[in-house]
């Protein structure tokens, strides 16, 4: 297998990718609850009119998105602490949480291509050019198919030197 870091020390690496991505996450989460949240007011009662029936569906969809996008970037910067803490420790399997973690967050990416690419445009009316609202998240495909390969080679050598336990059990030998 191609060593991702040209020969670095995987551990480091590891470390490294644990706060970069402790830092994007932070960076991420700002953005999603700055960016993300606009006034929204949805009309409780039923409305006659069906064009402003689909306006109040797409902001309360809007609106749920917004706030599975905030709690996923928590869970995202949790995770990521998660993995310092695994990278520092040498634990195995808090680096493979990160790592399931990260491919999630592949899934959303794709998902969100292909919902931008097909179903957005029916729904809202937007000047912005199709290749920006892509953009983002390919460059997340990327950036994360990157950082779990990093990972990923860190949690290979954890295995092949055995350490693949959460804890470290010391023995006392019997005298």
């Amino acid at each position: 297998m191609l060593h991702p870091c040209c020969g670095q020390d995987l551990q480091k690496s590891a470390k490294i990718v644990a706060v970069f991505d402790i830092v994007l996450s932070v960076i991420e989460l700002i953005a999603a609850m700055v960016f993300e949240s606009e006034e929204v007011t949805i009309v409780t009662t039923e409305v006659e009119n069906p064009k402003q029936r689909d306006i109040n569906y797409i902001l309360t969809i809007t609106l749920l998105f917004s706030i599975l996008l905030v709690i996923l970037k928590i869970i995202q910067l949790c995770v990521s602490i998660l993995l310092l803490y695994g990278s520092v420790e040498r634990d195995y399997r808090k680096c493979q949480i990160w790592f399931l973690f990260g491919c999630v967050l592949i899934m959303i990416a794709v998902l969100l291509i292909v919902f931008e690419t097909t179903i957005r445009d029916s729904l809202v009316t937007d000047d912005t050019p199709m290749w920006m609202r892509v953009i983002i998240p390919i460059s997340e495909i990327l950036v994360n198919w990157y950082l779990m390969w990093v990972i990923f080679a860190f949690m290979r050598e954890l295995k092949r030197d055995g350490t693949t336990a959460s804890a470290t059990v010391f023995l006392k030998d019997k005298a």
